[in-house]
């Protein structure tokens, strides 16, 4: 099964943590000279949206293809359409109510509906400046870009290490950290750390590295949502599944969990920013789909988004790993990260080490359009990378493509959940992968490599071959559709 093969089917390529005392460095984690600008990747129009749209890609004020366009989707749309993305309709309102209790996680946590790289430096002298907005949860994240042009925190570096002096070493060694906490998924401590105003980024993540070299450095990278919501439009039916009992993390924006389309899930909520001022959207037309292919399941929503300066919804990668790594804790067995970003080796890293414990995470793989760069977590080879198509199977004219996707999954013209309870239609690879993910719980209830494999084999074999016989970059393994 191609590039699944070696994160469930054999022995993984390498173990981020093989050594009990010392942390191997994963390799280079996407840097390079691609343009990662993941600002937003969903082409939508949001006149009546509440939530903030970032506008900086190219084509973003395009609205994505309807079900009923003529072009065929599948092919390479001969132009880079990075930056363009999702988009849909909203329409009327249905479903039915939900209720609510709270999570008995430590604080950011919201109950809900019945009961919770770049590998451093790329070797440039220019200095960083040291301004960011690190500190209380209310502050907006600063971002700018490395040299390899990806979207990063401003003025911050990420060491994750082993070391249990780490903290005063960085103290004695004159670095300031933002913020440490622990990352029991892979057994060692991440600290955020405010780089010096006159040290270069090449010096200090030189400086960082010595401090422990078995240890891993980077920078704190921003994600953002593979898609968005839309504006008013017809609602196409929806079909009915069987009531399951499974477990399925998100790791996205808030939930409304109010809304009636989540009656029939259990939404256990907590907030990784508990005073970001976000928007639900996202998060809450993503838990929808998992509602429509999975009711009865219990979803662990872990909400990473928080506002940038210029109000675009991002999430930074310590969010992100501190999120996987509450999953992870809780044991929930399929995740979905409907986000997309650069590389990020410390994400790497927990990514292998819970793919390696019998995890499956399912993520969309970006909306840059055919000729976009690889998007993370995604392209990671133990993420199980997951394209939309429409309803006459075509993909989604703004799509990436490669060899890291690996299934295709309704994600056109879809009627999800919006935040002011009613529905509204969406088009993306976000709204793939909550239907692969609900697949793949259906057929594994605790995280174990075995009933990962078996899981994965299973939803291969039910796939529906598309595009050139076999695997290709387009489709993947085939099309998973909600009644397979």
């Amino acid at each position: 099964m191609g590039r699944l093969k070696s994160a469930f089917f054999g022995v993984l390529t390498y173990v981020a943590f093989a050594a009990p005392t010392a942390l191997a460095t994963p390799g280079n984690g996407g840097g390079g000279d691609h343009d990662t600008d993941t600002s937003d990747h969903d082409t939508v129009d949001t006149s009546d949206h509440s939530g903030p749209v970032d506008d900086s890609g190219p084509g973003d004020d395009r609205s994505g293809p309807s079900d009923e366009s003529g072009s065929d989707r599948s092919g390479d749309s001969g132009a880079d359409n990075s930056g363009s993305g999702d988009s849909g309709s909203s329409g009327d309102q249905s479903g039915s109510g939900s209720s609510g209790s709270s999570d008995d996680s430590d604080d950011g946590n919201s109950g809900s509906n019945s009961g919770h790289g770049s590998s451093g430096s790329s070797g440039s002298d220019s200095s960083i400046s040291s301004s960011h907005n690190a500190g209380s949860g209310h502050d907006r994240v600063e971002v700018t870009r490395n040299e390899a042009g990806e979207r990063v925190r401003t003025g911050e570096a990420m060491l994750l290490t082993k070391r249990d002096d780490a903290a005063g070493e960085l103290e004695r060694e004159g670095f300031r950290v933002v913020e440490m906490f622990r990352v029991e998924a892979v057994g060692a401590t991440a600290f955020r750390v405010a780089l010096p105003e006159r040290m270069s980024q090449k010096k200090t993540f030189d400086a960082l590295r010595a401090l422990d070299p078995n240890g891993v450095v980077t920078f704190n990278h921003i994600y953002s949502p593979a898609g968005q919501t839309a504006a008013v439009g017809e609602v196409h039916g929806r079909p009915k599944a069987v009531s399951v009992r499974v477990r399925v993390g998100l790791v996205d924006a808030g939930v409304n969990v109010k809304h009636p389309m989540l009656k029939r899930v259990v939404v256990n909520a907590r907030a990784f920013d508990p005073n970001a001022r976000t928007s639900d959207a996202h998060g809450t037309a993503v838990a929808s789909l998992i509602a429509v292919a999975a009711p009865g399941a219990t979803v662990f929503a872990a909400n990473v988004f928080t506002l940038s300066v210029d109000g675009q919804e991002v999430a930074t990668a310590d969010k992100i790993v501190r999120a996987l790594d509450w999953l992870a804790t809780l044991q929930v067995p399929v995740i979905n990260l409907s986000l997309t970003g650069p590389a990020n080796p410390i994400l790497e890293a927990v990514v292998a080490q819970l793919t390696a414990k019998g995890h499956i995470l399912v993520a969309a793989v970006g909306n840059e359009g055919p000729r976009g760069a690889a998007q993370y977590p995604a392209a990671y080879e133990h993420v199980v990378g997951v394209t939309a198509v429409d309803r006459r199977s075509r993909v989604y004219l703004y799509a990436n493509q490669g060899d890291y996707v690996d299934f295709a999954a309704p994600g056109v013209d879809l009627p999800v959940a919006n935040p002011a309870g009613a529905v509204e239609t969406v088009s993306g690879t976000s709204y793939a992968a909550p239907i692969v993910a609900a697949k793949l719980a259906r057929e594994i209830d605790k995280p174990d490599v075995l009933l990962a494999d078996r899981a994965l084999k299973a939803l291969a074999a039910r796939a529906h071959d598309l595009g050139a016989p076999g695997r290709d970059p387009v489709f993947g393994l085939g099309y998973v559709g909600t009644d397979d």
